[in-house]
């Protein structure tokens, strides 16, 4: 692979905006090749692209700089290749310029080269001297912009018709993993079908995702997204690589794990909300006791609110202050408050704060400063704690009241409503795509125009409030903006406002993206394809239902039982007997033998496994649709996953076993809903599976009597271990899925 070219040269010296640190790191640089190894190691030519297909995914953490890693993949590809890079992009006119203008600013040393274009903007005649050169499409995730760009790049006269390539889907998990239909008759989504047409028309495509909430990808089917259609192309990635995070990049381990040190500025960063004051923020109240006018600088109802904007405001003089005193630039800052997703709720937090900030420019033109400056010293005395915490220069009050007057006298302060696509092209900068701070304290208010791929600079203050029955991980965590590249200093003045509810959520959804992250790290990626980590009972789901709509996706916990259903036993007898004393000779090692009715005992993790491999053996003829109730390879790996990943003070690797002997179940033309008896095996089972997951083994017998072909057979069912916790399993066969709600 050619990583010395003058496209890819440019790009590993280019710096950042500080004009000397370079924009990639070595391990950012490692990243990009290995992307781009995998991307292109052999297929096998004779099979289906749906098999053969090298899809990668690239996950990167939110705000992380995915976007910088896959320009430098698209520079090295350039040398490596490849002639056109299209670039899929969230269904936003102003994302889809910002990305357009970054791209034509990066590759500018290149003009004449590389083009770069908005599809939906390029000529209908795209000259001989442009289609012989490197051409970048950048595509909204929109019918019309993709059936463009599949007619550009594989009508009769296209020139690009034989050239290789790239197709990078930014926020992969978005627009382009969706179905619909009844489960009889699953569809791909309009969108979805048109992303699958471009990568099956281009016959020289290398697709690649980018995201940084893959659960839905993770958990689609394998070969085929829909069962029984091999032209729908399969959205589950064959490799993932992880894009390096900067040691100034502030997420979730900073919010939901340092916080906990009280010694770190982190345990000052969260500031309860109450449900009530959320309440009271839906909407403006049709009944007595708040009145706009009057009560925005004295209700309790807001007092969280108003403290909150009193905050921003110290906060940012403290930081205005710290970057004069060390002779640095100074900068503006910003505030997010989002906390529904109606556009009247943001109309009427956009009232209140108007009139706060009206309010308090009042009071210090009026000479009134003394009745709010109490409201301000309090701030101040709580952001000291932090300030100090961290280390940093700490302005006295006396400079810091100084300013808080000068930003309320001279209107510093401004409130900043983003809910259209339209107020985002309004707001975007066009130099760097990051929403415009056009007054030195700005206040936005918003909703799910403020996620994917918006970017706010000098975020120092995040009020949120989005409160579902069932909390949908991939879209609460891509609201989290308040995540990504932050200096300390900021860091110590930062203030996140929530209820305990929704902090609870968050903090959940963050150590379930870590656990897959890091079995990611360690090499356990196929772990990961079948198998992702929750909580239970805590209202959380992964993705949106219409992602999965055609996977085969279970979700379990410690109400839940594994077994295989629907089948008969092989018909040799010998075979049978074979299975069954290999079976018996394990057990008979921990003790367990025929001579007891009913037998238990602890086994290593791997003699469980083998014991469920053993059994596989003995089972055939699955019923349609039954299939995936036991293929080995996953049941192993969910078993893993159980015995493994336990509570702190249990002890990992163990499989509890119950055996019980000659049953005599008889085969039904109905598969039956389990074989075991609640009060003599499954309430048992249950109470063993207190420190480990238990493998309840079912010795029934068999014979044409019973309606089965041959003899005695063990009939396996798992039980998970008890605690609180659930677990998404994702299949990969392409069979009839089922669902534990």
């Amino acid at each position: 692979m050619k990583i010395s070219g003058p496209i890819y040269t440019h790009l590993k010296e280019s710096t950042q905006k500080d004009g000397k640190t370079l924009a990639y790191g070595p391990e950012d640089l490692k990243c990009v090749e290995e992307t781009l190894v995998e991307l292109l190691k052999p297929v096998d030519a004779s099979k289906d692209k749906a098999v053969a297909e090298n899809l990668g995914l690239l996950l990167g953490k939110i705000q992380s700089g995915k976007t910088k890693s896959f320009i430098g993949l698209m520079g090295l590809a350039f040398e490596n290749g490849f002639d056109v890079a299209v670039v899929l992009t969230k269904n936003s006119g102003a994302l889809a310029d910002q990305t357009t203008k970054r791209l034509q600013k990066t590759f500018a040393e290149f003009a004449g080269e590389i083009f770069v274009f908005d599809v939906m903007k390029i000529a209908k005649h795209i000259p001989p001297f442009v289609a012989s050169k490197k051409l970048i499409l950048v595509v909204k995730k929109e019918h019309n912009n993709i059936k463009k760009v599949i007619a550009k790049l594989t009508d009769a006269d296209s020139r690009f018709k034989n050239k290789s390539v790239l197709i990078i889907d930014d926020e992969a998990d978005n627009a382009s993993a969706g179905y619909r239909g009844s489960e009889e008759e699953v569809e791909m989504a309009k969108v979805a079908k048109l992303i699958n047409d471009l990568r099956s028309k281009v016959q020289k495509s290398f697709f690649l995702q980018v995201t940084a909430t893959p659960y839905s990808l993770l958990m689609q089917n394998e070969g085929a997204a829909v069962r029984g259609k091999e032209e729908l192309l399969s959205l589950k990635p064959k490799f993932v690589k992880l894009v390096p995070v900067h040691k100034n990049y502030v997420g979730g381990e900073y919010y939901f794990e340092k916080c906990a040190d009280k010694a770190n500025p982190a345990s000052c960063l969260y500031q309860e909300v109450s449900s009530e004051e959320l309440d009271a923020l839906k909407k403006q109240p049709h009944r007595r006791g708040f009145k706009v006018e009057t009560d925005c600088l004295t209700s309790p109802k807001i007092a969280t609110f108003r403290s909150a904007i009193v905050a921003f405001v110290v906060g940012g003089c403290i930081r205005r202050l710290q970057q004069l005193q060390a002779k640095e630039k100074v900068t503006p800052f910003a505030f997010l408050f989002h906390t529904q997703a109606g556009k009247g709720s943001h109309a009427w937090q956009d009232t209140l704060m108007s009139v706060l900030i009206k309010d308090l420019h009042v009071a210090e033109i009026t000479g009134q400063f003394g009745s709010v400056e109490p409201m301000f010293r309090l701030a101040y005395e709580d952001l000291s704690k932090s300030v100090k915490l961290s280390g940093g220069y700490l302005p006295a009050w006396t400079a810091v009241q100084s300013m808080v007057r000068e930003a309320l006298r001279d209107e510093w302060l401004n409130a900043v409503r983003v809910n259209s696509d339209e107020d985002v092209a309004d707001k975007l900068n066009p130099d760097d795509g990051e929403l415009r701070l056009d007054t030195p304290l700005t206040m936005f208010v918003g909703g799910q125009y403020l996620d994917r791929g918006v970017t706010i600079s000098n975020l120092i203050g995040f009020f949120y409030g989005r409160n579902p029955d069932t909390f949908q991980q991939d879209t609460v965590l891509q609201h989290c903006r308040q995540f990504g590249f932050r200096p300390a200093p900021d860091c110590a003045v930062t203030r996140f406002y929530t209820t305990c509810n929704i902090r609870a959520a968050l903090m959940r959804m963050h150590l379930t993206d870590t656990l897959l992250r890091s079995r990611i790290a360690e090499g356990r990626f196929e772990d990961c394809l079948y198998i992702l980590e929750k909580e239970a009972g805590d209202g959380i789901r992964f993705c949106g239902f219409s992602k999965i709509k055609a996977s085969n996706v279970n979700c379990i916990d410690e109400g839940s039982r594994i077994l295989p259903m629907g089948f008969n036993t092989i018909g040799n007898n010998g075979d049978l007997a074979r299975i069954n004393g290999r079976i018996e000779g394990i057990l008979a090692k921990v003790g367990i033998t025929k001579g007891s009715k009913e037998d238990s005992g602890v086994v290593p993790l791997e003699v469980a496994q083998e014991i469920v491999e053993l059994i596989a053996g003995s089972l055939a003829d699955y019923r349609d649709g039954y299939e995936e109730t036991w293929i080995v390879d996953e049941i192993k790996g969910l078993l893993k996953l159980l015995a493994t990943d336990v509570p702190a003070g249990r002890t990992p690797g163990q499989v509890g076993l119950l055996v019980r002997w000659d049953r005599e179940r008889p085969y039904e033309e109905i598969p039956m809903d389990t074989p075991d008896n609640p009060r003599k095996d499954t309430d048992i089972a249950r109470q063993e599976a207190r420190n480990h997951p238990v493998l309840l083994l079912l010795h029934q017998k068999a014979g044409p009597s019973l309606k089965w072909k041959a003899g005695p057979f063990f009939w396996p069912v798992i039980f998970p271990p008890a605690g609180n916790r659930a677990y998404m399993y994702a299949l990969s066969g392409m069979k009839k899925k089922r669902r534990r709600s």
